[in-house]
């Protein structure tokens, strides 16, 4: 298991009260990536960013990003029908298919002027990778939770599943990301918190029920999420991103 003290480091923005652990933390993440802030939980804006999302503060990029010409990402939702005209590409297929999101990435970049081509272009991937149905959509309308796999936190914790990043979108993303950074783009993927990923799982109503009546099992519940996400942090950092950014964008 990874030292979830570690994660704190990684991401920064999970509040502390999902992490219950301390270990020490690695010291050479820190000088190979910087993170975006939100000022709070449950929002994917930070007052410090500006209309496009993007902190113009990153010390990794400096000078070259320019925070009037920032990329979007998450909250898209679906992408430009014309755009995905021009790049050929056919949907829900293009979801999966790394050369697909590469290519959406690096055209959106250019599209809008920015130092940074953003990934993915949802929110459902973490949920997926941790086997959420996911019902695709098309380019007008992206990625959308589909039928509930889970009616409870002790469900979700009973299941013990894993994280998948050798198959799926995740297992895309990583490959897209490596594309772009093989190019010589600054890619940043964005990660979506332990609450948007319930929200694909299960019925949120019924986990803040949960929550409410037992804190140890919600603990519990975000803690192994936590752990999963920095699984897939990591593989992030290891395919080339040059920025991670976190939200939970319910």
């Amino acid at each position: 298991m990874i030292p979830l003290g570690f994660s704190l480091e990684i991401l920064p923005l999970i509040p502390q009260w999902v992490f219950s652990r301390d270990s020490s933390i690695d010291s050479s993440m820190g000088s190979s990536m910087d993170y975006s802030k939100d000022s709070s939980i449950g929002s994917s804006r930070d007052s410090s960013k500006d209309s496009s999302g993007v902190s113009a503060k990153d010390s990794s990029l400096g000078s070259s990003l320019d925070s009037s010409r920032a990329c979007w990402g998450q909250d898209v939702s679906g992408l430009d029908q014309v755009l995905a005209e021009e790049l050929g590409l056919k949907f829900p297929e293009a979801h999966g298919d790394p050369a697909a999101l590469a290519a959406m990435a690096s055209s959106i970049r250019r599209k809008n002027r920015s130092s940074l081509a953003f990934l993915p272009f949802c929110c459902t991937v973490e949920a997926e990778a941790l086997g959420a149905r996911i019902n695709l959509g098309d380019s007008a309308i992206g990625p959308r939770p589909g039928e509930f796999v889970h009616g409870s936190l002790s469900e979700f914790l009973s299941a013990g599943r894993e994280i998948d990043l050798e198959s799926g979108r995740a297992a895309a993303v990583l490959k897209a990301c490596a594309r772009l950074a093989g190019e010589g783009l600054k890619v940043a993927v964005e990660i979506s918190g332990p609450l948007s990923i319930l929200n694909c799982l299960m019925n949120l109503s019924q986990a803040i029920k949960d929550w409410r009546k037992d804190e140890r099992l919600a603990a519990e519940a975000f803690e192994r999420l936590g752990d999963q996400l920095l699984k897939y942090a990591l593989a992030v950092k290891a395919s080339g991103a040059a920025l991670v950014s976190y939200a939970d964008p319910i």
